[in-house]
Parts: C-alpha cells; structure tokens; sequence
C-alpha cells in the first residue's frame, strides 16, 4: 500500500454535493467539560456520538444525519465515533456529509473488524473515502470476542501490522481495541500491544456488563469489564471510552433493574478514568436531552454509584433482565 495523499482526499471532497453543514456553529457552543484521552495528549468532550445503529434508525435521510451531527457538534461534543461495520460504511457516509467543514474542530474515530493486515487496509481506505478526509484521530480493531486468536491479530499477518503501518504513514493518529464480551481477551491485548492508546468497552451498573448474550452469569469473568479490563487499562494509562451506559436502553425504566438515563450516563461518566462516554443518539429529542446531561454533569457519590450496582446486580434484576433478554 502506497502512502497516503492529502491532496488526494481534499481533491475527492471538493465536488461533494453541498448540505447544510455546521460551519462555525460550535463558537456560541454551550460548555461540555473535556477529559484528557488517557496518554495521547488530546483533551475530548465527555460526551460522545455513537454511530451505531440507534444514529442509523434515527437518521433515515441525509438532512436528518446531519442535523443530528450539527445538533452534536453545536452542543459542544468534539468526539465522533464510527466504524466500518455500522451499516457497511453507511454510517461513515452520513457522517462524511457533515464531517470537512468541522475537522479541525473534532475527534474523528474509526473501527475495522478485519483481522487480517490486508482485508484491514482496505476497510480504512474505504472508510476515509466515506468520512471525506485523509487521516482519522483514532482506528479501532473493533469487537474482541472470546473466540479471537490474539496471536493471530498481533502477528506478521494480522489487522495491527496495518494499524501501526498507518499510524507511521500519519493516517492514523491513535490506536485503540473494543469490545462488548470478551473482557479477558481484551486484558491480554492491553498487556501485550506495546502500542495502544484507548480502549472502548461497555460502563453500566450491572456487574455482569456483556451484550448480546441470553444468559449472564456472575461467575463468567469474560463480562467484568470494570473488574478485569478497567484496572489494566488505568494501569498503561489508556484512554478510557464508556459504551452501552443504557444497554441499549434496556437499563432506562423504573423499578428493579432500572435507573434514568441521565443517572446512567452520569455512572459511566463517574467511572475513574473514562475520558468520554459515547450514547447512539435513538431521535433528535434524545441527542438534546443527552446534551443536557452533559452540559449540567455532577459525578455520581460513591455511595450512589454502589447503590446503583446493587440494585442492578440483585437476583430480582437478573431475572428482569434474562426475560427481556428471551423475548428480544
């Protein structure tokens, strides 16, 4: 693979088709607090974009995409998430309507669930295309399950030859791994990447924190992310990026089991270390209410906090949610 052009991707961005972009909006922005990005040196709002698919469903036309960027970027979020899997790089393209005209001002970040160098550099390739730039802030080998081979990822082949390739072609600025099941995995990975920025993982009351699994058992250690990852990863100094605060919304309710998402979203805002918590926004109403949380946050007490994964760890929350879990 040849390096990277600039001229090649501003070249290709200036004959888009023009939208209604967010120019200067985020001037009058209101005030969102900034953490630092672990060790990288960047300060990134505490509030994120998910480019999932709660943006996918809310965002059917184009306008919608990016008035909901626009609404993001105006309230002060400066960190935009994305990856190549979202839609297949349908995602990546809502955001490449809105993206040139702010970034300079904006955290791009990307993932590849390839795990093969080549099949790897072709994803980011497409995904710049998509987003119209030349370089992302931060590229994530996306969704470490338990089945990986980490042999295979780190090795001469594998999807992190391409990302330190493209880190030292200044594509990339960061490299970062996620995850939604495989906690352990990831530990491994953070103890033998030797270069490894960030890691993304899910930050909610339940102890047992796994997503897309019927059945959650508390003598599982492959969910515990703040138990097994977390500690690692303030250990190297990593940036820190909370994901499902609300489990998909299946956390927002009242009763056993269930919080506000506000009080959600602040429990993962309050986990030590976590620099910014990324919401897939489900409608336009839903992104301004998760800019209120933001511009107005207080950390949670402790001592709410371990309320919090009480009430959610309690054998009457499990059974609310293995129930919900059997009717998905």
């Amino acid at each position: 693979m040849t390096p990277w052009s600039r001229r090649r991707f501003l070249a290709a961005t200036a004959g888009a088709a023009a939208l209604p972009l967010a120019g200067a909006a985020a001037q009058n922005a209101p005030m969102i607090a900034r953490r630092p990005l672990g060790k990288t040196g960047v300060e990134v709002s505490i509030l994120g974009v998910g480019g999932g698919s709660q943006f996918l469903s809310a965002t059917r036309t184009d306008e919608a995409a990016v008035e909901m960027l626009k609404t993001a970027f105006a309230g002060g979020i400066t960190y935009f998430d994305n990856a190549s899997g979202y839609g297949n790089h349908e995602s990546e393209r809502r955001y490449g309507l809105f993206l040139p005209s702010v970034r300079d001002q904006v955290f791009m970040t990307s993932k590849t669930q390839r795990r093969d160098r080549d099949a790897a550099l072709r994803d980011v390739e497409t995904s710049l295309t998509n987003l119209r730039t030349d370089h992302l802030d931060l590229i994530q080998i996306h969704s470490i399950v338990p089945e990986d081979d980490v042999d295979a990822i780190l090795g001469p082949n594998g999807v992190y030859r391409a990302l330190l390739q493209l880190r030292e072609q200044k594509v990339v600025r960061f490299i970062g791994i996620t995850g939604h099941s495989a906690a352990t995995r990831m530990k491994t990975l953070v103890e033998r990447m030797d270069v490894l920025d960030t890691v993304l993982c899910p930050v909610n009351p339940q102890r047992d924190s796994r997503h897309f699994v019927n059945e959650k058992d508390d003598a599982n250690p492959d969910g515990h992310f703040e138990e097994l990852l977390l500690s690692a990863a303030r250990e190297r100094g990593l940036g820190i990026i909370a994901m499902k605060s609300t489990a998909q919304g299946t956390l927002i309710g009242e009763g056993a089991g269930k919080a506000s998402a506000a009080t959600l979203i602040r429990y993962a805002m309050s986990e030590p270390g976590v620099a910014t918590t990324i919401v897939g926004p489900g409608s336009l109403a839903n992104m301004r209410e998760n800019l209120h949380t933001a511009h107005h946050f207080e950390p949670l007490p402790d001592a709410e906090r371990r309320r919090l994964v009480a009430q959610m760890t309690s054998p009457r929350a499990r059974y609310a949610c293995n129930l919900h879990h059997r009717d998905a």
